[in-house]
């Protein structure tokens, strides 16, 4: 099923994709109305999920165009204001339902399923073409009752297959259904998956003919001679197999290892309705500069209350900002906060002079925003609680061993609690995947030899890594290149070769699920564009680093006595002294010989980067800057030397 997500929110964009590809919908993201409308107008979609406030078209106007031009692709509204006749204006332009922002997730999944039920027919729970068996609702595929284990786009490509038996699918249909417009590949990449599912059908014992090639068309499933069609199944219950493809859109969806475990404890222990959930802890690390930036608009304009001198920018800053946080951190289940920012929000924009207790209620709600920065930025593999009293990261983290080796076993069992971890174990890989659905381990040391298998031991460790459910370690007897290489492409974190003794595997574990330690330091730009150094600055102090900016290079050593930096970030192309030839003369004192230097250069042809990097720069990034790249080449040279005292 392909969705079209548009909002212009990053956070709120982020959070909805990542939740929705993890229930195995592709999502296309859009930031504005116009290029949701070029999207939705080239592109067939099953489900168009449309914020109403947007950029250049409005949710609403856009959604009434869709209508006009006869598009009757459901429409689900995303909306801050929870008034009627909001919600009117939305339904008479065309859309099919609406949830208020901050939306809770499950509710919004559960709405989407019931969209997508409207317009089709129900699909049957089990396809079988003769021995071969799909059950969409476990996810689970097998050939004569042998299990295969296939990627996501395997099962995706057979159950296309057997849900359209009679068809031919060019390999550019089979992008156009199965792949999202962001990853874009090629028609080669078609084909190494039919490749791949066709060796592994062959493998379970199916005809190798059994995906036929039409000469000149596509791919179809081979039509049996004596005329035999699919055959309707009833379902088998069996649990949810998470690592493998989409479920059928008109069952109830698999419910993430964290919901589970949440709706299991919930019976014993009422469910905090200020949290970030595993699932979502990844979006909290990248976006919580954003989220602090816009906390410190709305405190700004609180210091200005308190000063009793409240600027008419600085409010209406504030308020777009509080609204944001109202979206952001409901949509990151921290209610809390967001409640506090929708009160903040309607304060700020009465028209009246706001009162001592106006002021003193927001210190209030302030003070939530407080606990929201005190939340941990590390152990991503717990359920973060904002109003715990007790440490947000109470259990020990588990690790999840896939091995028959019992003496391993054995010792691994024994050091555990020495290492803080907590040990679970399974003997067969095929457990494992089950194992899985029940447990959210922070690691998984898998063995890669499996007798009569050769490669589910590699398929295991990928599937875990690509689903980033758990950080891979892999167990080997073998010591060879290409297995290494093979165990780093598929997102393994750690090889270890046997035999190994259990502290070098608590060791390897320890140091691949510990966060990175990200050096912040004190640093100096030097650039002509105020532009230029107004974004470095918005990028850099929101993450703790203290940054120094200068726009005239005449002044550069001056500054640099004064300013004591750890980092220089230096245009390569200013008007009176260049960038280059600052590197040098930096070089050429020892005093500051040690300081690594990154070069932001208009030109990256052969000389200019053998100029630069004889002149001692660390590293250069090309302008226009992209923001993510300049911070990880910043950190990386950071990182690169001592930090002073």
């Amino acid at each position: 099923m392909k969705i079209l997500l548009v909002e212009d929110d990053e956070i709120i964009s982020k959070t909805l994709s990542t939740t929705l590809t993890s229930h195995r919908y592709l999502v296309d993201t859009v930031a504005d109305g116009e290029a949701g409308w070029d999207l939705a107008d080239a592109f067939d979609y099953d489900l168009i999920l449309l914020d109403v406030m947007l950029p250049k078209l409005d949710g609403i106007s856009l959604c009434r165009r869709l209508r006009d031009r006869g598009n009757d692709t459901p429409i689900l509204l995303l909306t801050a204001q929870d008034t009627s006749t909001s919600k009117i204006m939305g339904l008479d332009a065309g859309a099919d339902d609406y949830v208020v922002k901050p939306c809770d997730l499950d509710e919004l999944l559960a709405r989407i399923r019931a969209l997508l039920r409207r317009g089709s027919n129900a699909l049957p729970p089990v396809i079988e073409w003769r021995h071969l068996r799909l059950d969409p609702s476990t996810c689970e595929v097998t050939y004569e009752d042998h299990p295969l284990a296939l990627t996501r786009k395997e099962y995706s490509i057979l159950e296309l297959f057997l849900r359209n038996s009679r068809r031919i699918f060019s390999q550019s249909v089979i992008l156009d259904l199965l792949w999202s417009f962001e990853e874009s590949p090629g028609e080669n990449t078609v084909r190494a998956h039919v490749k791949s599912l066709r060796q592994k059908l062959k493998k379970a014992g199916a005809p190798t003919d059994l995906i036929e090639t039409v000469y000149g068309l596509g791919y179809r499933l081979r039509i049996p001679v004596d005329g035999e069609a699919p055959v309707i199944a009833a379902p088998v219950a069996s649990g949810p197999d998470l690592l493998n493809g989409p479920p059928n859109p008109d069952e109830p969806l698999p419910r993430s290892r964290s919901q589970d475990r949440d709706e299991r404890s919930s019976a014993a222990q009422p469910r905090s309705p200020d949290r970030i959930h595993v699932d979502l802890f990844d979006i909290w690390l990248e976006t919580r500069s954003q989220i602090l930036a816009r906390m410190a608009a709305v405190r700004r304009a609180y210091q200005a209350l308190q000063s009793r001198s409240l600027p008419d920018d600085v409010r209406q800053h504030a308020i777009q900002n509080a609204h944001l946080l109202v979206g952001s951190l409901g949509i990151l289940g921290l209610m809390q906060g967001s409640q506090a920012a929708r009160e903040i929000e309607m304060v700020l924009k009465r028209e009246s002079k706001l009162s001592a207790s106006d002021v003193e209620a927001m210190a209030e709600w302030l003070k939530v925003f407080d606990r929201i920065v005190a939340l941990p930025t590390d152990m991503p593999t717990k359920t973060v609680a904002l109003n715990s009293n007790q440490s947000a990261f109470g259990d020990r983290p588990v690790m999840l061993l896939v091995d028959r080796d019992r003496s391993l076993a054995e010792g691994l069992s024994d050091e555990a609690e020495n290492w803080g971890f907590q040990l679970e174990i399974t003997d067969d890989w095929i457990s494992a995947r089950e194992h899985l659905t029940r447990v959210t381990p922070a690691a998984m040391v898998v063995n890669l030899q499996w007798p009569n298998d050769a490669e589910a031991g590699f398929e295991l460790l990928g599937a875990v890594a690509v689903a980033r459910t758990a950080v891979a370690i892999a167990l080997s007897e073998r010591n060879n290149l290409s297995d290494r290489v093979r165990v780093a492409r598929l997102g393994g974190r750690g090889f270890l070769q046997k035999p190994v003794t259990p502290e070098q595997v608590f060791a390897t574990v320890q140091r691949a699920i510990a966060p990175p330690v990200v050096p912040v330091g004190r640093m100096l730009v030097v650039d002509e564009s105020t532009s230029v150094l107004k974004e470095i600055r918005s990028l850099l102090e929101p993450q703790g680093m203290e940054v120094a900016l200068l726009d005239n290079a005449q002044k550069f050593w001056t500054t640099l006595g004064n300013v004591q930096p750890d980092l220089l970030v230096l245009d390569a192309d200013l008007t009176h002294f260049s960038g280059i030839d600052l590197c040098q003369v930096v070089r050429n004192e020892p005093q500051w010989s040690g300081i690594p230097v990154l070069l932001l250069a208009n030109r990256t042809d052969a000389d200019t980067v053998a100029r630069m990097f004889a002149a001692g720069a660390a590293d250069y990034i090309r302008k226009p800057i992209v923001p993510s790249e300049l911070v990880a080449r910043m950190l990386t040279c950071l990182g690169q030397v001592p930090r002073k005292t």
